[in-house]
């Protein structure tokens, strides 16, 4: 089985913490910035902001998905999924909303967590 290669920013954190602290980070970036920074991308050839934002709400219901499969059935296995793929099917979303349904769905999967 392959590391994730994300575990190294939360290694040694409560990762639960993390899971609540991190959206509100994410939530005062997203409305300080002007409405036209979410047709900006951080490199060329790279995911617009509201891209990024729809990334974070696919994730999240991933997450949800697999979560919730986890604890409802015995020998679950994990799906894969391609986020480019996905990304081709919903490149367009609203930055806001994409930030709204991720902040919702992380809500409702902390609760669960809890």
């Amino acid at each position: 089985m392959t590391a994730n290669p994300y575990g190294k920013y939360v290694e040694g954190l409560d990762v639960l913490k993390c899971l609540e602290d991190t959206p509100a980070r994410i939530e005062s970036l997203v409305r300080g910035w002007p409405r036209e920074r979410d047709e900006h991308s951080h490199a060329p050839g790279k995911w617009k902001a509201r891209q990024v934002l729809t990334h974070l709400a696919h994730i999240e219901m991933v997450f949800a998905n697999r979560l919730r499969f986890a604890l409802a059935q015995d020998n679950y296995l994990v799906q894969p999924f391609e986020q480019d793929d996905w990304m081709n099917n919903e490149s367009s979303q609203d930055a806001l909303v994409a930030l709204e349904t991720y902040l919702s769905l992380r809500r409702m999967n902390l609760a669960l967590c809890r």
